[in-house]
């Protein structure tokens, strides 16, 4: 049992949500007119996130983003009509096959890393080295928590 009060329970909880809100508000307004530019959505920032990294399946990529594989067919199939990602597939019949960005998404998915890195900078500016420490380490113990909850 932990010594939290309900107050600061509640404290916590408000503040959660508004950084949530706040930040993800904010990062939508930084990177939408980005992905106009290929009528996407910010659902698609996940996607090219991960492919960044390399190639997936759409059955890891679902896995990862937890969505449905329906969500992850229909933001596979904008992004390939806007020639953001190719995959390796040997014929149309192919049921398991790779999908990675071309060199087109790959320019996109750098472009919005800079975007958010410097909304992150922005985030964290009065944030000493100490302090973030402690918050990254707060964090993954509620990481944990939320991933082991007994």
């Amino acid at each position: 049992m932990n010594n939290i009060t309900s107050a600061d329970k509640e404290e916590l909880e408000n503040v959660m949500r508004a950084i949530s809100k706040v930040m993800l508000v904010d990062v939508h307004k930084r990177v939408q007119p980005l992905l106009d530019r290929y009528s996407l959505s910010k659902l698609h920032i996940g996607y090219l996130k991960i492919l960044l990294d390399g190639p997936a399946t759409l059955k890891a990529l679902t896995q990862e983003l937890c969505v449905d594989k329906a969500n992850t067919t229909r933001a596979i199939v904008g992004m390939r009509e806007a020639g953001l990602i190719d995959d390796d597939r040997e014929d149309d019949s192919s049921r398991k096959y790779n999908v990675f960005l071309t060199s087109k998404g790959k320019e996109l998915a750098l472009e919005l890393d800079v975007i958010m890195n410097k909304a992150f900078d922005i985030y964290t500016r009065d944030i000493s080295s100490e302090e973030m420490h402690v918050l990254i380490k707060t964090f993954r113990k509620i990481q944990n928590n939320v991933e082991n909850p007994e």
